[in-house]
């Protein structure tokens, strides 16, 4: 495709899609409902794309079609529309159909001139991803600074992983107080993070980044052990200062 759209001068595009909370459905229902699902997906997907166009799947729950041949009544966008539209009404699933299941769809989409296949899907899955931490259920189209992004929040993570080792994280305590009368009730315990080179980092910057890589269920264990200690020395101090700390669902 890439090799021709050179000859021709005409834009190309990939469109990387990725089944939105399939492996909960897979874990529900089970692989062979997970199996089901997938050829249904394909086979929906299949029926609306273009005859220049190629669907194929990746792995696991990953799609990807390639388009060629794309103009203003054919672009990316179009197809990406047309791609979630297809989805959209139920899945009966089973020997008698029973099992009725909806999914939904993130898709990336890069396109023009790219010097590889691979850099042309890497950031087709980049864009992907952005439409995923956006929300689910929607496309996004690929440009330079979700590639910037993205590297920070490779080298966030890393850095976080680390974190917990050096004990860079502690516990800001902020007051709560009786509305009816604004006397002091307690202190909700607050994590931040002090990065060597960063500072200060506030946890709106990190806590997102703990929940999606699962490191949220260590620190978790962390922040209750320091508010718990750091509320037992208050007590032995004379203060009876109860002490509130923010759970993660996971």
């Amino acid at each position: 495709m890439l090799a021709r759209s050179a000859r021709s001068q005409t834009p190309v595009a990939a469109l990387f899609i990725d089944l939105d909370n399939f492996k909960a459905i897979n874990d529900t229902l089970g692989h062979a409902a997970g199996d089901e699902l997938l050829q249904a997906v394909a086979a929906r997907l299949d029926g609306v794309i273009r005859d220049v166009d190629a669907l194929g799947r990746l792995g696991g729950d990953e799609f990807v079609v390639v388009s060629e041949e794309l103009s203003v009544t054919a672009a990316p966008e179009l197809i990406a529309e047309r791609l979630l539209e297809a989805l959209k009404p139920p899945f009966n699933l089973g020997a008698e159909e029973h099992t009725r299941v909806t999914v939904t769809a993130s898709i990336g989409i890069a396109g023009g001139e790219r010097t590889s296949a691979e850099e042309l899907l890497r950031q087709a899955d980049i864009a992907m991803y952005s439409a995923t931490r956006d929300g689910k259920h929607r496309y996004t189209l690929f440009d330079s600074e979700m590639q910037d992004s993205m590297q920070k929040r490779l080298e966030l993570e890393m850095d976080l992983r680390d974190a917990l080792n050096n004990d860079e994280f502690f516990l800001a305590y902020q007051p709560t107080f009786h509305l009816s009368d604004m006397t002091p009730s307690g202190v909700e315990a607050l994590i931040r993070w002090k990065h060597p080179v960063r500072g200060i980092v506030q946890p709106d910057d990190f806590i997102p980044l703990l929940e999606d890589t699962g490191l949220i269920i260590e620190v978790g264990k962390w922040v209750l052990d320091e508010a718990c200690r750091q509320g037992a020395a208050w007590r032995e101090a004379g203060y009876l200062i109860s002490m509130a700390v923010n759970v993660s669902p996971r």
